[in-house]
């Protein structure tokens, strides 16, 4: 599993350390040996009203530093938030979330010390990546880090 996971900051510091909300963003891919894969992404943002849930699959191919998503299906989901940033609320809506094939250049950088990473480029922003947060002249590029634990992204309960 592939993830990139960032706790949301509130803007300020103590002693040099960022103060943390109980907000988080989590994105994760998950490459399957049968050409298969899983994305995810689970938005719980202190300042926004509701939680944001990506869910997505399809297949992927790779070719030399080239890896392409063949997305098969997907959905966008918003849900009621509660007291609990750990627990879902109600069901509020579905979104119109856009089904997007990419192909990325993709490069693994090993490190012994942290722990392993990807990192995905791509000439065009997409749905499921979101926007550019690079330098303005620099292609996209999205970093996920190797996880070998359980996801940190729970499934929202059964719609009714």
């Amino acid at each position: 599993m592939w993830t990139d996971y960032s706790l949301e900051s509130a803007g300020s510091y103590i002693n040099g350390t960022p103060k943390y909300t109980a907000g988080y963003l989590r994105k994760e891919y998950v490459f399957n040996k049968d050409n298969t894969y899983i994305f995810r992404n689970k938005q719980w943002i202190t300042k926004t009203k509701d939680i944001l849930y990506i869910n997505e699959t399809g297949t992927y191919t790779i070719n030399g530093n080239q890896i392409t998503i063949n997305p098969k299906n997907g959905k966008g989901e918003f849900w009621e938030k509660t007291a609990s940033s750990k627990d879902w609320g109600k069901y509020i809506k579905a979104f119109d979330y856009k089904l997007e094939n990419v192909t990325y250049t993709f490069k693994i950088i090993y490190d012994p010390n942290y722990s392993n990473s990807i990192v995905l480029s791509s000439a065009k922003p997409t749905q499921r990546d979101g926007g550019k947060f690079n330098a303005p002249n620099e292609p996209l590029a999205f970093h996920y880090s190797f996880r070998k634990l359980d996801s940190l992204i729970d499934y929202p309960p059964r719609q009714k």
